[in-house]
């Protein structure tokens, strides 16, 4: 069976104590009297949740982040009369 394409939609089954972890982690993450902060619940959202990634996936994260690709590409228009 191949990989699905990245630009397809496709499903991924997790298992629900992970779902679950991830929705008390993210909820930890934003309480104001958590012991860690939001930086140490958002790691250990990623390390649960990046386990659920195809090699394709995971190369497309890769790229994403060498390629900076999580800055917005504003786009400057001069106007001269």
């Amino acid at each position: 069976m191949s990989e699905p394409s990245i630009n397809t939609l496709s499903q991924t089954q997790v298992f629900d104590n992970d779902l679950t972890d991830v929705a008390c982690l993210c909820h930890a993450g934003l309480a104001q009297d958590s012991p860690h902060n939001e930086q140490h619940y958002l790691l250990a959202v990623l390390n649960i949740i990046f386990g659920y990634l195809s090699s394709a996936q995971r190369t497309e994260i890769e790229e994403y982040l060498n390629e900076k690709k999580y800055y917005t590409h504003n786009e400057i228009i001069i106007e001269t009369h």
